[in-house]
């Protein structure tokens, strides 16, 4: 059995400080929901939790209204 480490893990931040930077769309509604998802490793599983729920219910009211406005969504490619 190999005691070998999967260089691939990331140690999981114990700081604000530590936690990577959450990606940038340039959608700033999306941008503030991922950016609430920045503190998650510093949090205790409930809160990880809620705020997950909460970014959850933020994209998805961002991508309905999307759709309400009218914004052509691309066709999938063609096989």
């Amino acid at each position: 059995m190999s005691t070998d480490r999967d260089s691939s893990v990331q140690p999981t931040p114990t700081s604000p400080d530590d936690a990577p930077l959450p990606p940038v769309t340039g959608n700033d509604q999306v941008d503030r929901a991922l950016a609430a998802l920045g503190q998650l490793p510093t949090l205790d599983v409930e809160q990880r939790i809620a705020r997950l729920g909460a970014a959850q219910e933020q994209l998805q009211a961002i991508l309905n209204g999307s759709r309400d406005a009218g914004i052509p969504m691309p066709d999938p490619p063609a096989h």
